[in-house]
């Protein structure tokens, strides 16, 4: 875990009082640490972000203000703030807590249940809606294409120890890769410990700091990895597909992300 718990600043206590409890999640990403609280605000999730790791919480913030008017159960920014001064620099982005577990944790419990694989069909459906979006022009990444950036950022994150990707599997990557496809609205993190659920229903995407013009492929390959065969027709047919990813689109996408 690359963060710990800190007091909130003054500005942000003083914004969200009074604040009657506070708690963490049982998992963490790599570029942030949240702590859940009770608020003036209501219930929230707050994000904190700090040095190199800042840009990618400025990200989500732009990611969730343009999905703002969708109908995706998606957070919206109740309030974003930085320190410049502080060492290093921090940001915070206090969002709503969505209901709900992370469907990770849910086909753990059930992994065969009717209700699972509802739920998984009715996740497909999701995805489905938000790759049909139109991509707001903030999210676009202009000339370069994302897979050519997604391979400069894992250069760059290599070069700085972040990931668990190696030179050798960065190479291969760089030279086999798989026929474009036309770019949809992605999520980027797709694995399921980012996707929120009562059970049945999905209540809750998040994590959207790698929200772009992408390859709908990469959140295909993050969102069904773990599942079992019949889990994976169910995310298919609600997604609307009868046939899903190749072995080598599959594994290449699962490469890519192990770079972050």
């Amino acid at each position: 875990m690359l963060f710990q718990p800190v007091p909130y600043p003054l500005s942000l206590q003083q914004a969200l009082a009074p604040i009657t409890a506070v708690g963490t999640p049982s998992h963490q990403g790599m570029y942030s640490f949240v702590t859940f609280a009770e608020t003036a605000l209501g219930a929230v999730a707050i994000k904190r972000a700090t040095g190199p790791w800042l840009a990618a919480l400025r990200r989500e913030r732009t990611v969730l203000d343009a999905l703002r008017t969708s109908a995706l159960p998606v957070p919206e920014c109740l309030l974003y703030m930085e320190d410049e001064t502080a060492q290093p620099a921090t940001g915070w982005l206090v969002m709503p807590r969505l209901p709900g577990q992370p469907l990770l944790e849910l086909l753990r419990k059930a992994e065969g249940s009717s209700m699972i694989l509802r739920a998984l069909r009715n996740f497909g459906q999701t995805v489905a809606q938000l790759h049909a979006l139109a991509v707001p022009p903030e999210l676009d990444g202009g000339s370069a294409t994302w897979l050519e950036t997604m391979l400069e950022q894992a250069e760059a994150n290599l070069a700085l120890g972040l990931g668990e990707g190696d030179r050798a599997q960065l190479e291969e990557l760089k030279h086999e890769r798989p026929a474009p496809v036309m770019p949809t609205f992605i999520h980027g993190d797709l694995f399921l410990d980012n996707v929120l659920s009562d059970g049945v229903e999905i209540t809750g995407l998040i994590d959207w700091a790698f929200g772009a013009l992408g390859d709908p492929r990469y959140d295909l390959a993050l969102a069904m990895y773990g599942m079992s065969a019949v889990q994976h027709s169910a995310f298919l047919e609600g997604y609307g597909l009868t046939k899903g990813l190749s072995q080598f689109e599959t594994e290449y996408f699962l490469k890519l992300a192990i770079f972050w």
